[in-house]
């Protein structure tokens, strides 16, 4: 991850407002995926697409975190690189991951289905612990600090979305609209093939026409690696983290952010 500066951001990271429960479950039998509190969430119908689906509400079981998909991409946590699986808390739907701000976070293994290289939506409810940079969900690009697409957050609250171009130097548009710390949000990370954007509580917060370039790089969900290492690891909660391989409509979008 390039260092977070404020400019016009894309980005579709779904999160919605209200205070949270920070009452942590350290374990408990699992649920089955398919069957979580997250399944009742509006606008499911609208699932073309859908290639990846975190819904946080059951702790990894042996260091896997399940996708609820149908797709099979679960997240692994776990001795790698000190890394620790999330415990679960009370989530804006259901439970949801809490992220430590140091060791927790889980990769899914790269998968040309996951790369959306035609355009793709990146969804999640955020909930920020402190006012610091975390970067909580991240498709890497390359050995070093460069992502294909990436979700952060700033100390002061702005949704950052960074993007790697074939040719074009690492990208990062701001949202202008800060999050409070303490409160739900609805973040989403769009791209149509030609357009990024990002979305907050709904609502398109900013936009830049640019191309994205990807390779065969994981996804880490909880913090960045850059270089082979941890780097701006998220602080706070997470939850209902979706992937689709389509650019979603505007009223899709609206009705992820209205569970």
């Amino acid at each position: 991850m390039m260092p977070i500066m404020r400019c016009a951001i894309s980005l579709v990271f779904l999160i919605g407002c209200g205070s949270v429960n920070a009452a942590i479950d350290a374990g408990g039998p699992a649920a089955d995926a398919d069957a979580d509190a997250d399944a009742a969430i509006p606008g499911d119908a609208a699932s073309t697409g859908l290639v990846a689906w975190y819904t946080m509400d059951s702790p990894a079981q042996q260091g896997t975190v399940s996708d609820a998909s149908g797709h099979h991409h679960d997240g692994v946590c776990g001795g790698n690189s000190g890394a620790v699986c999330p415990l679960v808390g009370t989530g804006k739907v259901g439970g949801a991951y809490v992220f430590n701000g140091s060791t927790t976070f889980f990769r899914v293994r790269a998968d040309a289905e996951l790369n959306g290289t035609t355009g793709f939506t990146v969804a999640a409810w955020l909930n920020r612990g402190d006012a610091i940079d975390g970067c909580s969900v991240n498709k890497g690009f390359g050995s070093g600090e460069h992502n294909s697409w990436q979700t952060c957050t700033n100390a002061g609250g702005d949704v950052v979305f960074f993007s790697q171009g074939s040719v074009e130097a690492h990208e990062q548009d701001t949202s202008g609209h800060p999050l409070a710390l303490s409160e739900w949000h609805h973040v989403a990370l769009w791209w149509n093939g030609a357009t990024k954007a990002t979305y907050i509580d709904g609502q398109r917060t900013a936009q830049n026409d640019i191309s994205i370039a990807f390779d065969s790089d994981d996804i880490t969900i909880g913090a960045d690696i850059d270089n082979g290492g941890i780097a701006v690891p998220f602080t706070g909660m997470l939850d209902d983290v979706r992937i689709y391989n389509r650019a979603l409509s505007d009223a899709e979008i609206i009705a992820l952010q209205s569970p």
